[in-house]
């Protein structure tokens, strides 16, 4: 199945007719002829700075009416209403949420009419010589500088803030406003003492901080889920119980809680889940919004759980079904998540595992490079790249793409060392991300 599928057209596609898609040609094709490659760069998050939030923040004084600078009035009028109203709306942990880029700063700037918000031609003069006057003190001198002692805004409370305080207060209020904006991608980490899968603790620590930078720069917010979150649901020691009756290793073990922790998600921006070893190609954090629209549990790599999302009730539902079916006699060739996820698709009909979507999504073959014959070196496979939600470069496909050739050139590495290529996967990563975004979304007619 593909989403150029022929008997898939785009009218039926987005649901103006009846067809025989699946629930994910229907809802994939849609978002794809809604996001295309061609969009993509508007989805890129933007990094804010602090000219930009000092814009934003003035024009939302200037257009409420709030703004006076005290050397040239004497009647200042309250600027704190709107740090007072934003933080009302938002969240009440900055810590989390300062570390994410801002992805939309851009699109929330309001739109100001000066004819019908500013009603005094002299405070529009004096307003744009100060912010003209900012600026280039912006540009010429030193930080530590900075006049600010011309520019206090007064506030009727017995103490007053200085604009820099009331910018850092706006900022941290304005990254949170948008952080509720971003959907939140979840992966479960539990290091296994000594490593495991061929890489040492801090080859997956590595690979760890790389998922979490390609998500929070494909714009979304990060969970990290542990063993701690997994112990929090109410059915952690029956699971515990079933699991220490089997001989089963500390990764598999480790991989059930995923599961536990995932159902305790109480976060309504959560519901994504993918494993911290995939990473995003077409799935930005607005297509993510998208996609998470629909109830259900949603699978975007058939019984690989590697990439999926769903609502709460649905992860409740289907660890509950692993559970009824988890035993030593279970038809399986390895009691792990991953193949009883299969045995229960295989077993029970998607209605009765509330599936609605139970397809493949995911890039064939790990890294997004091939050979080309004619060509010298790797070439980057941005058609097929652009047909993916994500990559899932696992420790069995990084060992097959190492012997075949198509893993990124990782410097200090001898080609070929399979050991060494597995441990520096986190490595590989970042050049595969950094080569995607250049060549394939950037600058595309160059692959």
């Amino acid at each position: 199945m593909t989403i150029q599928a022929a008997v898939c057209r785009e009218d039926i596609l987005c649901g103006l007719h009846g067809s025989s898609c699946s629930a994910s040609d229907l809802i994939f094709t849609c978002v794809w002829n809604k996001f295309t490659t061609h969009h993509f760069l508007s989805f890129m998050p933007r990094k804010a700075n602090e000219s930009t939030i000092f814009m934003e923040y003035h024009t939302l004084l200037n257009k409420a009416n709030y703004t006076k600078f005290s050397n040239h009035s004497t009647d200042n009028l309250d600027s704190n209403e709107l740090l007072i109203t934003m933080e009302e709306e938002a969240p009440t942990e900055f810590s989390k949420t300062e570390e994410q880029p801002i992805s939309a700063i851009n699109k929330e700037q309001p739109i100001v009419n000066l004819n019908r918000d500013i009603k005094n031609g002299k405070r529009f003069v004096i307003a744009l010589i100060a912010f003209t006057s900012i600026t280039v003190v912006n540009w010429f001198i030193p930080r530590h500088q900075w006049p600010w002692k011309y520019l206090i805004l007064e506030k009727t409370q017995a103490q007053t803030l200085s604009l820099p305080a009331q910018l850092q207060q706006y900022y941290n209020l304005r990254v949170a406003q948008l952080s509720l904006e971003r959907p939140v991608m979840s992966t479960f980490f539990e290091p296994v003492e000594g490593g495991c899968c061929g890489m040492t603790e801090q080859g997956h620590l590595n690979l760890l901080k790389a998922w979490e930078e390609a998500w929070q720069t494909w714009g979304w917010n990060t969970r990290v889920l542990t063993e701690e979150d997994a112990r929090k649901h109410p059915k952690f020691e029956a699971l515990e119980s079933q699991l220490s009756q089997l001989d089963m290793n500390g990764y598999n073990h480790r991989c059930f809680w995923r599961w536990l922790a995932m159902a305790n998600n109480k976060d309504i921006n959560a519901g994504w889940m993918s494993d911290y070893d995939t990473f995003p190609l077409l799935l930005t954090g607005e297509v993510g919004k998208e996609l998470m629209s629909m109830d259900g549990f949603k699978s975007w790599s058939f019984h690989v759980p590697t990439l999926i999302h769903a609502d709460r009730s649905s992860w409740d539902r289907i660890i509950d079904l692993m559970m009824s079916v988890i035993s030593p006699d279970l038809d399986v060739e390895m009691l792990t998540d991953m193949l009883v996820l299969e045995y229960l698709y295989k077993n029970l009909s998607e209605d009765e595992m509330h599936i609605t979507v139970w397809e493949n999504f995911m890039y064939e073959g790990a890294y997004i490079y091939k050979q080309v014959e004619g060509k010298e070196g790797l070439q980057i496979d941005c058609e097929g790249a652009n047909l993916a939600l994500a990559a899932h470069i696992s420790h069995h496909d990084t060992r097959k793409s190492i012997v075949n050739g198509v893993f990124p050139k990782i410097e200090g590495m001898k080609a070929g060392d399979v050991s060494e290529g597995t441990e520096r996967r986190a490595d590989a990563a970042k050049i595969m991300m950094k080569d995607y975004r250049e060549q394939c979304i950037l600058n595309p007619t160059s692959s």
